[in-house]
């Protein structure tokens, strides 16, 4: 991610204190969910907390047989692969191309609304990092990490191009801390206009690193799809969202990391807006995958 000036972020920084959040991380309390949200949504909510970056998580791939205590497999061996949403307790979003495709040409063809074993099909286990800010050692304290049990994709093979959001079920429950929190899932179909401010979050390239250890968050506007479109022919409207601006953008590595938007403009509550799918022209802005199209399929499978 391409971070916002000093300025802006002390200014966001401000918001996300107000609204009593940290990262990885969004939330729902029960006193600040809008009018907009209660009157749309028809499914029942689990419970979250405001946004940060307390519901953010990393996610490394562990060699199949590897114990996952060798600290060999951090991200000095490129095994950090993608970011994800925490959503309850033991379930998290992400891109289904984090999880399901090997390299350019090659698509894992994963039965699709179907849960699966990451085994199975990746031969690695997925381990998620939650409530540290930084990726190298000894850099903050690390709250919670925990193996992916099952993974359930929308489509299958290059369907995720279109469908790019999957669920990841946990071995266990996290537990809950002031470092650690769920994001909201906003409405189904609700769409926010051009030019609403949303935030992206990620531990992808920046404009002064390719490698950075450290989660950054970014402060960018919606794109209408017709702009999109003008930077690249993959867009679909009603299934991704785009946003971003000159210098303000996602990078490599940031895949499967949360979009996070306010519904309206005295709304105090952030929701899980867009997940990070893929980029386009040098100059145009990031696609991510359109949550709200997704909210009762989510609702769905993480209440089972």
């Amino acid at each position: 991610l391409r971070p916002t000036s000093a300025a802006e972020e002390k200014g966001h920084a401000q918001d996300f204190r107000r609204s009593k959040g940290s990262f990885a991380f969004l939330a729902l309390d029960g006193k600040f969910v809008s009018p907009l949200y209660a009157s749309i949504l028809k499914i029942s909510q689990p419970q979250c907390q405001t946004l940060t970056l307390l519901s953010q998580a990393g996610l490394h791939l562990v060699p199949k047989g590897q114990d996952r205590r060798n600290r060999s497999y951090t991200k000095s061996n490129n095994i950090a692969f993608c970011g994800a949403s925490l959503v309850s307790l033991r379930h998290l979003i992400t891109a289904a191309h984090c999880v399901t495709k090997r390299n350019s040409t090659t698509i894992l063809s994963t039965p699709a609304n179907q849960w699966f074993s990451p085994l199975s099909y990746l031969h690695a286990q997925i381990l998620v990092r939650l409530g540290k800010p930084f990726l190298g050692e000894g850099k903050g304290a690390l709250q919670e990490e925990i193996l992916v049990d099952k993974i359930l994709t929308f489509g299958t093979g290059w369907d995720i191009l279109v469908h790019d959001i999957a669920i990841l079920k946990l071995k266990r429950p996290v537990a809950f801390s002031p470092a650690v929190q769920s994001v909201c899932i906003p409405p189904p179909n609700i769409k926010l206009a051009a030019g609403t401010k949303c935030v992206a979050v990620g531990w992808g390239e920046t404009e002064t690193t390719s490698d950075p250890d450290a989660l950054m968050e970014v402060k960018i506007p919606i794109v209408s799809t017709a702009v999109c479109k003008n930077h690249s022919k993959y867009v679909k409207e009603g299934f991704h969202v785009c946003a971003g601006e000159e210098g303000k953008k996602v990078w490599h590595g940031d895949s499967g990391g949360g979009l996070y938007c306010r519904l309206c403009q005295n709304d105090r509550q952030w929701y899980l807006y867009g997940v990070i799918s893929f980029g386009t022209t040098i100059d145009g802005p990031s696609v991510f995958t359109y949550v709200p199209r997704y909210t009762e399929w989510i609702h769905r499978h993480v209440l089972d």
